[in-house]
């Protein structure tokens, strides 16, 4: 059956972080979010602890799976997931990040809200050291459906992400963004300056 949401985790030695990280989803993920939700775990080749704790959350989650594989890069992991993924929507989520409480609604939500959008930019919080900084995009709610606008919004995305001055941060980050799943047409680039750094072909 078709998922709403497919959240790709892709993992590499990170078994400092990947706790705080699981911890946050799986908290979220009751029985009537279970049948909206799957969560995908690419252990990307770890020489720690990492693919050890995947598997034991794992097991007693259903619908979150685990694909071990050799190190081939973050891009390679995350597009192991998107094949897998039988989500409308994907969320890439960085393993040394954590969701807000009540994150996965609020993403539901999102999709719900903006419904004719094939890609949605949400706001988050960078943590450094002690410190939390808001990670904003815009000073206000924005939609762009056609025109030079939405032209240049997709180049910042793709291929220049510092080139949108109206946005506050970097366009490059996968994880603060939700994508409309097109089967065969969503991969992110494995050689090359962009690979891993949040860029895609479509």
């Amino acid at each position: 059956m078709q998922k709403t949401l497919s959240i790709i985790i892709p993992i590499y030695n990170v078994e400092t972080y990947l706790e705080q990280c699981l911890k946050s989803v799986v908290c979220q993920l009751d029985e009537g979010m279970e049948s909206l939700v799957e969560v995908i775990l690419v252990d990307d080749g770890s020489t720690d602890g990492s693919g050890q704790i995947a598997d034991r959350y794992a097991q007693s989650r259903p619908g979150m799976q685990v694909i071990h594989g050799p190190n081939a890069g973050v891009a390679a992991a995350r597009n192991t997931g998107i094949k897998l993924a039988q989500g409308e929507w994907l969320y890439f989520m960085d393993s040394d990040d954590w969701l807000a409480d009540n994150g996965i609604a609020m993403l539901l939500a999102g999709m719900k809200r903006y419904a004719e959008a094939d890609m949605i930019l949400f706001d988050g919080y960078r943590n450094s050291a002690a410190k939390e900084q808001p990670w904003e995009h815009f000073a206000h709610s924005k939609r762009w459906r056609a025109g030079r606008k939405l032209h240049k919004l997709q180049r910042g995305v793709l291929y220049y992400p510092m080139d949108f001055p109206e946005c506050r941060v970097s366009l490059a980050a996968p994880w603060d963004k939700l994508y409309r799943r097109v089967p065969a047409a969503l991969r992110h680039p494995v050689s090359g300056a962009a690979a891993g750094a949040g860029r895609y072909g479509l």
